[in-house]
């Protein structure tokens, strides 16, 4: 049977339509009253496979197969067993045309399409200038850091159309937490004590996925759920058991972060960082290859603070890597933990011993340091680094030369802030 002559006499039962679901796709015969699902594609040189499930509106189920789309014998075999279960004159037609629809939707890919200028928009971030819309954002911290926490917070936030500390977090309809290292009654638990003092969030809100394979073995049947529950918000917890074997290699960090990418959803992917890197005096980065820094469009590093008090977690959020726009200034958050079992996020103080020198700049002059000399013995750094610094930041008019004194010992410019209301990242 041709390409042409299956179509005319498919068409005498109506042209069908192809419904994309996550990644598998149904061709529905409304009049043959009739659904083939296609699901698990996969190419390889000369063979196009999928399960195909046939379904009829009265007959239920009527045959499972992997099949080979592309060869004639498969196709003719998968209407021989059809009709078995199903008597009628027009499978075949039905099959070759539901075939050749898969093979021309999978192959077409995304189109190509005009680029044109487009304003930006304040509804582009989840977190403004930390968390964006649509993309892939890493946090990463030192075990025992309340990372998850944090990302379970931020969902619930963005569902409950509430701040969590010093953040806005934009609306959320449902979010999916795909869990590589603890299980659905931790999240529960913390889950409770997050809405103790809160409304609850809808029924079915937030939906749990217990994972054990790598994130690219389980990746089609994430996408399904994305899909099929509406989807737009996801946390990967953690970014190294989900990129399986070896883990600190480039090829797991590309594979994962664009197994991560596929999800038309905005993604708060957890990740660890080295012991050195948790020991170092300066900024961190995520535990990986180079991609697991350069192929996010934003990673956002969490450090616990000792504040004395046990019922507390304090945490200092400090932005290593933006793609769109400057980096954010360094923030705190402190979870309370309360005897009734409640968790209350309040803003905290950020410790910015690890932040760029141009912040920590600006909070010894927001305290009443106006010297160069003052604020490079309470900084310990040297007074020329410090020079160095303001000069570039009175030339972007954050500071400015209060008095200039000359001619005597000890004498030097004293300097203020320009605008301490501003909301523009300092560095």
């Amino acid at each position: 049977c041709s390409p042409n002559a299956a179509h005319h006499a498919a068409g005498r039962v109506a042209d069908p339509t192809l419904k994309p679901l996550g990644d598998s796709l149904f061709v529905v015969w409304s009049a043959a009253k009739l659904t083939l699902a296609f699901s698990r594609l996969s190419e390889h040189r000369d063979t196009l496979t999928a399960e195909v499930v046939i379904v009829g509106e009265l007959e239920g189920d009527i045959h499972w197969a992997r099949v080979n789309l592309a060869s004639t014998q498969a196709r003719a075999t998968l209407a021989k067993a059809a009709t078995e279960v199903a008597p009628r004159p027009d499978w075949r037609p039905i099959i070759e045309r539901s075939c050749q629809m898969v093979a021309a939707h999978l192959r077409a890919g995304e189109p190509a399409v005009a680029l044109e200028p487009i304003e930006p928009v304040p509804d582009r971030w989840l977190v403004a200038n930390l968390i964006p819309m649509q993309d892939t954002t890493i946090l990463f911290a030192d075990g025992g850091s309340g990372k998850s926490l944090l990302a379970l917070a931020t969902g619930l936030a963005g569902l409950l159309g509430h701040a969590l500390g010093p953040w806005n977090v934009g609306a959320i309809r449902r979010m999916l937490y795909l869990d590589w290292e603890a299980n659905k009654r931790d999240h529960a638990e913390r889950l409770w004590g997050l809405t103790r003092s809160l409304e609850q969030p809808p029924e079915g809100a937030i939906v749990y996925r217990r994972m054990v394979r790598p994130l690219t073995d389980e990746i089609v049947a994430v996408r399904h759920d994305v899909a099929r529950l509406e989807v737009d918000f996801v946390v990967c917890d953690s970014l190294g058991p989900a990129s399986g074997p070896e883990p600190e290699s480039n090829d797991a960090a590309v594979r994962t972060l664009m197994a991560l990418r596929s999800l038309p959803t905005t993604t708060l992917a957890v990740a660890h960082m080295s012991k050195a890197a948790a020991d170092a005096p300066g900024p961190g980065r995520p535990f990986g290859g180079v991609y697991v820094q350069n192929i996010p469009r934003s990673t956002i590093e969490l450090r616990r603070m000792d504040t004395g008090e046990e019922s507390e977690l304090a945490l200092t959020i400090s932005h290593r890597k933006a793609n769109k726009g400057a980096l954010a200034r360094p923030t705190g958050i402190v979870f309370s933990f309360l005897p009734d079992g409640s968790i209350v996020a309040r803003r905290g103080e950020a410790d910015l011993t690890r932040a760029p020198l141009s912040a920590q700049i600006i909070k010894a002059l927001a305290a009443g340091e106006t010297r160069v000399t003052g604020i490079a013995e309470s900084l310990d750094v040297s007074a020329a680094s410090v020079r160095t610094v303001m000069n570039r930041l009175e030339s972007r008019n954050r500071v400015l030369r209060l008095v200039t004194r000359s001619g005597g010992k000890g004498q030097e410019t004293e300097w203020g802030l320009r605008d301490t209301t501003r909301h523009t990242p300092p560095f």
